[in-house]
C-alpha cells in the first residue's frame, strides 16, 4: 500500500477554511474532456443510501468518488466521511465503504472499483473491465496556529491499497502521491488569495 502524510500552513483562519469546503479544494481537480484525469466527488442522497440498506448517521456523509491516478488508473467508489467540529479546529476522517463491493451493490455506479486506462490504436483512452477495490482511507485536521488567528495548520494522511495491476508493480504512485498532495496544497493556497 501507499501512505502519504502531509502538513502545511494556510494563511486563512479556521472559520474561513471551514466555510470553503477545504476537502474538495485540497483533493478535487478538474479533469479534461477526455476523462483520463481529474477527481470528482458527488454527495449521495439519503434515499440512495436507504436503497442500499444504509441509515443516515449524524455527522457522517457519503459521496461517490471518481478519480484517475496518473492517467493510468480509474477509481470509483463510495467514501464515508465523518466530520468533527471544534472552536479552533475541525477534522475529517474518511474511508472507502466496504459495503459497496462490486458484487453486492445493486448499482455499478455505487460500487468500489478500479480499472486500468489504456490507449487504443488511435491513442484514445479506454478503460478495462472494472475490478473490485478496497483499501482507501485518510484524515485531515485543520487547526488554528497558536498565536496567529489568521493562519491554520492542515495536517493529514492518505492511505491507498495499490493492487499490482495498477502500475505493473512499480512504485510510481508511492513517488508521485506526495507531489499530487503538494500541488493540491498550492492550489488551495492560491484560491485563498483571490
Amino acid at each position: 500500500g501507499v501512505r502519504a502524510h502531509f502538513a502545511f500552513v494556510a494563511h486563512a483562519n479556521v472559520d474561513t477554511l471551514r466555510d470553503n469546503d477545504v476537502m474538495k479544494r485540497l483533493f478535487a481537480t478538474a479533469g479534461d474532456e477526455s476523462a483520463d484525469e481529474g477527481t470528482e466527488s458527488d454527495a449521495i442522497s439519503d434515499d440512495a443510501l436507504a436503497a442500499q440498506g444504509i441509515e443516515p448517521k449524524e455527522g457522517v456523509s457519503y459521496s461517490q468518488l471518481q478519480t484517475v491516478l496518473l492517467k493510468k488508473v480509474a477509481l470509483n467508489g463510495v467514501m464515508a466521511t465523518e466530520r468533527i467540529d471544534g472552536t479552533d479546529h475541525f477534522a475529517f476522517a474518511w474511508k472507502l465503504d466496504e459495503r459497496f463491493s462490486i458484487g453486492d451493490a445493486d448499482s455499478k455506479e455505487l460500487s468500489n472499483t478500479w480499472a486500468r486506462i489504456e490507449r487504443d490504436e488511435v491513442g484514445k483512452p479506454v478503460r478495462t473491465e472494472p475490478r473490485p477495490y478496497a483499501g482507501a482511507a485518510g484524515y485531515l485536521v485543520v487547526s488554528r496556529v497558536p498565536g496567529d488567528d489568521a493562519a491554520s495548520l492542515l495536517e493529514g494522511e492518505v492511505l491507498l491499497h495499490e493492487p499490482d495491476g495498477w502500475f505493473s508493480g512499480s512504485t510510481l504512485l508511492r513517488s508521485k502521491l506526495p507531489l499530487i498532495i503538494q500541488e493540491g496544497a498550492r492550489k488551495l493556497r492560491r484560491g485563498l488569495k483571490k
